[in-house]
This record gives C-alpha cells, sequence and structure tokens, in this order.
C-alpha cells in the first residue's frame, strides 16, 4: 500500500528551522503508539476546502480508533509549533480519483452504490486489510518515517 496516501494532518508549513525539532517531537509521540490493522470502507466523496477540486475516495472502515489516536499526538505536536489540528470531525480516507470542481450534489447514491460494486468486484482478490507499522510525512523535498511500536 506505498502508493496510498491517508492524511493525519492539514498541510502546514513549517520554518525550515523547525524541521527538526518537529520531526524529533512526532517521532517520539509516535513511537508509543501500537501498530494495527487498516481497511477501506465505502466510497465517498470530497471537495477540497477551497471547493475546486472534488476527489472520489474511499472511507476507512477499520483501524479509525487508532488513526484517531495518532491524529490527537499530531495535533499536539503540531500545536507546539502553532500550527491548525485536523478537520474535527475526521474522516479518514483515501483518495482514489479526482476532478475540478465540487461534484457532491451532482453525483448519485446509485453511482455510489456502482463505485462500491466496482471497488469490492476489483479488490476481491487483494488482501482486504494491512498493517500500519508506521507513519511517513513529506517536508519539504524530504521524507520522513515514524515507527509505531
Amino acid at each position: 500500500m506505498d502508493i496510498l496516501h491517508l492524511s493525519v494532518s492539514k498541510t502546514v508549513t513549517l520554518k525550515y528551522h523547525w524541521i527538526r525539532p518537529f520531526t524529533e517531537l512526532l517521532s517520539q509521540r509516535l513511537a508509543e503508539l501500537p501498530q494495527f490493522i487498516c481497511a477501506f470502507g465505502k466510497p465517498r466523496v470530497y471537495v477540497n476546502d477551497e471547493a475546486t477540486r472534488s476527489f472520489v475516495s474511499l472511507t476507512i472502515g477499520q483501524g479509525v480508533k487508532e488513526l484517531e489516536d495518532i491524529v490527537k499526538e499530531v495535533d499536539l505536536a503540531l500545536n507546539e509549533f502553532n500550527l491548525p489540528p485536523f478537520y474535527k470531525p475526521a474522516s479518514f480516507h483515501v483518495s482514489i480519483g479526482w476532478c475540478l470542481g465540487n461534484i457532491t450534489k451532482d453525483i448519485s447514491t446509485e453511482a455510489l452504490s456502482n463505485l462500491e460494486r466496482c471497488f469490492l468486484e476489483h479488490f476481491s482478490s487483494l488482501k482486504p486489510s494491512w498493517n500500519v507499522t508506521k507513519l511517513c510525512s513529506k517536508i519539504g523535498n524530504k521524507c520522513f518515517a515514524f515507527p509505531l511500536s
């Protein structure tokens, strides 16, 4: 599942001299959290804050409690740098496609049901869940890995 992205924070801007202390703090906070199992739930359409893009996504059906615990720790680290917390309430998802504009009013319940059926057919031969052993963060042009216990 290396190519999929699931957010546990908003996109924020870190000053260069904050990177090391932020990643050290995050590493300490996340190291105490256990590894866990994650699995997809149902399809859903999301719209970005500016309403310029819509995202067809798969919600997370298993692992939500553990992701909430992660967000709590990430939010505490962000707070140390006066950065905004994650969305409340959190809605964990992986985007699988996007388009311009806000399509939430244009997509029918039937279309979402068809998407769910297609998803189930396509992924039925694959492992339905995966083990989350670390979190990754891209800061600037560097990627940082934070192992879970």
